[in-house]
């Protein structure tokens, strides 16, 4: 397959990926991902395994319900049985019984191709609150 058509393919399963969320389906969000997947957020920790990610799967959807996700995909390369997304993404959620509260950024999502030929989520990586960590500059002796 050509990278155009694994872009076709990938790009539908982000579609799937976005109306997943929407319903907070957590079995088709998981048969998104390989078994060794991890997720780095964007506050930096790092979920690993199908296990886990379920566990922060229903720890997220269950306490704050479906999310409405729109995703942008900005560039998008293939290597052999790796393809990477880089992605502009928003989201807002109807927090239960509150307020609605939204939030956009950047991802890259590395997918990879399993033995049957379907792409899942290996690698999935927010972006944003992670470049605004700010590293302390380093200080010079006073001359």
């Amino acid at each position: 397959m050509n990278t155009q058509g694994i872009r076709r393919c990938i790009d539908n399963e982000t579609i799937r990926w976005c109306d997943a969320l929407q319903q907070a389906d957590i079995p088709l969000l998981l048969k998104m991902f390989s078994p060794n997947a991890e997720i780095l957020t964007g506050c930096g920790t790092v979920i690993r395994r199908k296990e886990g990610i379920e566990a922060w799967l229903r720890k997220t959807l269950l306490s704050r319900g479906p999310l409405d996700m729109r995703i942008e995909t900005i560039a998008f390369w293939h290597m052999g049985t790796l393809a990477c997304q880089h992605n502009r993404f928003t989201f807002s959620v109807q927090l239960r019984g509150r307020r609605t509260a939204s939030r956009s950024g950047e991802s890259i999502v590395m997918w990879e191709k399993q033995h049957d030929d379907c792409w899942k989520i290996r690698w999935d990586i927010e972006l944003t609150q992670l470049r605004s960590v700010q590293v302390p500059k380093e200080s010079t002796p006073a001359g």
